[in-house]
């Protein structure tokens, strides 16, 4: 599991007392820089290495720090190079100025860190490779694998930067249809065709970039759909149709970017070796090979052998971390 950025104290005392009690479960967590000018970038990052140095023991891994660079699109704050369709004036809104964003990516590269993106718009997609360009421009170049996650729009060219950065994609599948927001949001305020070429995933596997998954939870669940809110199943599953659990995946009214499907063994592996790689611990779990973790799960069903329609409602029976049972359903 990978908590995206962790910004109050309260859920600082909630995950310290989860280790306290042992919780057997890998987590690695990201440590929010907040984008407000009241303390330095320097004073920003001491703060949160102070953070990462409290959680850095037993299965819980820290070594990462989360930067939002943008809102979402359905406000009107997901930054945009081109203007909202419905709103000529409004190109959304960056958190961090260029500069400053450029001096905190520095910085943290400097130190080590692991860098976890939130960017939504092509603007903020573009600005974030520009910080991972800075910082390697003069740090030099490491093997950061630093992260960038949702990317609802994005330039063509910035797939190359993001193959030779070796920057990771963090994608939501759960939002990979035409259901729910699309036609009253995302065609109303981007127009059909920015909204029709959302969420590219296939064609970073094309360009060799190691592309993950996560649930974006609590944000943007269909929960009336789910046996289990936040299920992987959904997403494993929207990976490969590229439309909603509840709407007919052959059918192109409903398929978002067909182009962008994926086969299963793809959704798979962003969700399991992929996401393993993405903090580092890819020679120890993500994967059942001699000398790793026997970290791994009991399904319900075999999903090469179910109906793709029907992956959503696939059910844990049985989780074990390292040889042990933890869980039986």
């Amino acid at each position: 599991m990978r908590e995206a950025g962790i910004s109050d104290e309260p859920a600082y005392e909630a995950y310290l007392r989860m280790l306290d009690e042992d919780l057997p479960i890998n987590l690695f967590m990201d440590v929010v820089i907040p984008s407000n000018h009241e303390t330095s970038n320097r004073e920003k990052l001491k703060a949160a290495q102070q953070k990462i140095e409290m959680f850095n023991r037993g299965n819980y891994y820290t070594g990462g720090v989360k930067i939002f660079l943008d809102g979402v699109c359905e406000a009107k704050t997901g930054a945009v190079e081109e203007p909202y369709s419905d709103d000529p004036n409004n190109r959304g809104t960056l958190l961090w100025e260029p500069e400053d964003f450029n001096e905190i990516c520095r910085l943290a590269d400097e130190q080590g860190l692991q860098i976890h993106i939130h960017a939504i718009g092509d603007r903020a997609v573009c600005t974030a490779l520009d910080g991972m360009e800075y910082a390697s421009a003069v740090n030099g170049s490491r093997h950061a694998r630093n992260m960038i996650a949702h990317i609802q729009l994005m330039k063509e060219q910035d797939l190359e930067r993001f193959a030779s950065l070796g920057a990771i994609p963090v994608m939501t599948p759960q939002w990979f249809e035409k259901e729910r927001m699309y036609r009253e949001v995302d065609v109303a305020y981007l127009g059909c065709e920015r909204a029709d070429s959302e969420y590219l995933f296939r064609r970073f596997f094309d360009a060799g970039v190691l592309a993950t998954c996560g649930s974006d939870a609590p944000i943007g669940v269909t929960k009336e759909l789910l046996p289990i809110p936040f299920s992987p199943w959904q997403g494993i599953q929207q990976a490969i149709t590229r439309c909603a659990p509840d709407a007919s995946y052959e059918d192109e009214a409903h398929i978002l970017n067909p182009s962008e499907k994926v086969d299963l063994k793809t959704a798979i592996k962003a969700y399991t070796i992929y996401a393993a790689a993405s903090w580092f611990r890819e020679k120890s779990t993500g994967s059942l090979l001699p000398g790793k973790d026997a970290d791994l799960i009991l399904l319900d069903r075999d999903l090469f052998h179910t109906e793709v329609g029907q992956i959503y409602k696939t059910v844990v029976k049985l989780t074990m971390k390292q040889g042990k049972i933890v869980y039986r359903g």
